[in-house]
């Protein structure tokens, strides 16, 4: 009969596995598209690229506040912030490989002695929810801002205030209950029963989305040095070719069949840059792929190490 120490060990194990195989795979895909790089052009700048890494980091901190946000409303305590974000950058450098589950299998797996994993499935929703609504809405506004200004700036307030009012209410669990039922799996419809209503409070959600703003202001910046690293792109609109690409982003990872939304991604945004020589566009794209990858891959590394090193240190 395997004991609690048996488990223990092999998720420990497994968890390693799927860290040194999404390494390995990211290293590939690197390589795959530093390659590229060298076949395409030589006017690509590495310190440019240093400052988009830098901001990106930024970026990404956000987004652990926020996950660690989440966490804490769910399992309503406080959690250790280099724990969570350990959680949160293995499993997304981990979602790099085929399939885009690997992630949530990491995450389920690293936590499953504080964290069940309804709990955790049910965090990782909410987080995906969260995350596409500012990727929907703020490239969105930026957009439209570029087209007439005062339209940009009214949805934007439109869509905060409403998505706002949907997060308070608890709107996107009310909608997956309704899907989940149509369903007789009991272990599925379990899900109804994880999320109280209106467990974010009005703190959480101006809290989520302060930070949220804030790291797009970070990656907005990290575009803006994509003119330093490839010079034909200075005088560019990068921000406007930023919110373009995010919603490329976006459909690229909704394509769950394709690894990191390889390819699907590339093909949108070129698709959306009618006005940009296809050969631009393409280049654009490979530079933010190894750009986000490098980002996944730094930053994993390092709060795993942290979180290693602060071993042993409980919810607070």
């Amino acid at each position: 009969m395997q004991t609690k120490k048996d488990k223990g060990v092999f998720n420990t194990f497994f968890s390693v596995l799927l860290m040194v195989v999404a390494l390995l795979w990211i290293s590939f895909v690197i390589y795959h598209e530093n390659n590229n790089l060298s076949l395409d052009f030589s006017q690509f700048k590495w310190s440019g690229f240093y400052y988009m890494i830098f901001f990106g980091s930024l970026a990404s901190f956000t987004n652990a506040v926020i996950f660690n946000t989440i966490l804490k409303v769910n399992l309503k305590k406080n959690i250790h912030f280099f724990y969570s974000s350990s959680l949160l950058f293995v499993g997304q450098m981990v979602r790099h490989l085929p399939g885009r589950f690997w992630g949530l299998v990491y995450q389920i797996n690293a936590a499953r002695e504080q964290i069940s994993p309804l709990e955790m499935v049910k965090i990782n929703y909410d987080y995906m929810v969260i995350s596409a609504g500012l990727t929907v809405v703020i490239p969105t506004s930026v957009i439209l801002y570029s087209v007439k200004g005062p339209i940009g700036v009214s949805f934007f307030g439109v869509s905060i205030f409403f998505g706002g009012f949907l997060l308070k209410k608890n709107v996107h669990i009310l909608v997956i209950q309704k899907i989940i039922h149509i369903f007789p799996l009991q272990k599925i419809q379990l899900m109804q029963n994880i999320h109280p209503i209106n467990s974010y409070s009005l703190g959480h959600i101006i809290s989520i989305f302060f930070w949220g703003g804030l790291g797009w202001i970070f990656y907005f910046i990290g575009w803006r040095f994509l003119g330093l690293t490839f010079e034909p792109f200075s005088y560019s609109n990068l921000y406007l070719l930023c919110a373009i690409y995010s919603i490329a982003w976006l459909i690229g990872f909704l394509s769950i069949l394709t690894p990191s939304g390889i390819g699907v991604r590339e093909m949108v945004f070129i698709i959306l840059t009618p006005d940009l020589e296809p050969t631009y566009a393409a280049i654009i794209a490979v530079i933010v792929r190894l750009w986000l990858l490098v980002n996944d891959m730094i930053l994993s590394i390092l709060f795993l190490m942290i979180n290693l090193i602060q071993k042993g240190v409980k919810y607070e």
